[in-house]
């Protein structure tokens, strides 16, 4: 589409004072001509030299020609046209038949013999059971859950300010303000120095409030950077497991 703009007095000021502005404008806007008319024989001449100026600064695109040739050629009259030449005698062959030699059925025997004097393999015994460390407790069963009980009250009788401390951490970093009867179970393990691997925590029961198990969750990840502290020298374990309940009021 072509832009031009049929009324535009460029012999005028302010415009004619920067005919080349009014052009680059022009043409960034997209407008492809201007007319600029007069309106009476005196202003003529002012549209004169707008023209003549433009026609200086202005050209115009080139067009491009295509020329194409054409050659006439007539066709052929019937006397002219050849004759087609005839097609070439097929050439008769005799097939000869390739008697059918039947296969040699495999030596059934001879295979046999051979797979029962292939050595059998050695059955390779079971790896010995690898001994589990102190503290790598896990609550499959009941008793296993007995025997973590047994380790957090050996904890809090031997421990007890350890025991409390752990309370206290946990419960600082429970973020819930909701209430009910909300009751959730969760395992996690105390390294030497102190911290818990958040990895390895897991849910042994939920209450069903998926934002309070969450909280409490959170609540165990929080403690979990160090605010325990080092595990006691005398309990000589490298990981201490913990099953805490949480209730809404804080758990223990």
């Amino acid at each position: 589409m072509t832009l031009v703009d049929t009324h535009c007095h460029l012999s005028f000021p302010p415009l004619s004072e920067n005919l080349e502005g009014v052009l680059a404008r022009a043409r960034a806007a997209g407008v492809d001509g201007v007319v600029a008319p007069a309106y009476d024989l005196a202003s003529w001449s002012g549209v004169a030299v707008a023209a003549a100026w433009m026609a200086q600064v202005s050209t115009p695109d080139l067009l491009d020609f295509v020329t194409y040739e054409i050659t006439l050629v007539s066709l052929p009259t019937e006397q002219e046209t050849p004759a087609p030449a005839p097609p070439p005698e097929e050439e008769l062959v005799v097939e000869t038949p390739v008697p059918v030699v039947a296969d040699e059925p495999p030596p059934v025997v001879e295979e046999r013999r051979r797979e029962e004097e292939r050595p059998r393999p050695t059955p390779t015994p079971p790896p010995d059971p690898v001994p589990e460390k102190p503290g790598a407790v896990e609550p499959s069963s009941e008793a296993g859950r007995e025997e973590i009980a047994v380790r957090m009250e050996g904890l809090r009788r031997d421990y007890p300010q350890y025991w409390s401390n752990i309370i206290t951490q946990i419960r600082r970093c429970l973020r819930f303000s909701g209430s009910g009867r909300l009751e959730t179970t969760i395992l996690f393990s105390i390294n030497r120095d102190g911290t818990v691997d958040t990895g390895n925590l897991r849910f042994v029961r939920q209450s069903g409030n998926t934002n309070f198990d969450y909280a409490a969750m959170g609540a165990v990840e929080c403690a979990g950077q160090g605010r325990f502290g080092p595990l006691p020298e005398g309990l000589g374990l490298d990981r201490l497991p913990i099953l805490f309940t949480f209730t809404p009021s804080g758990g223990g």
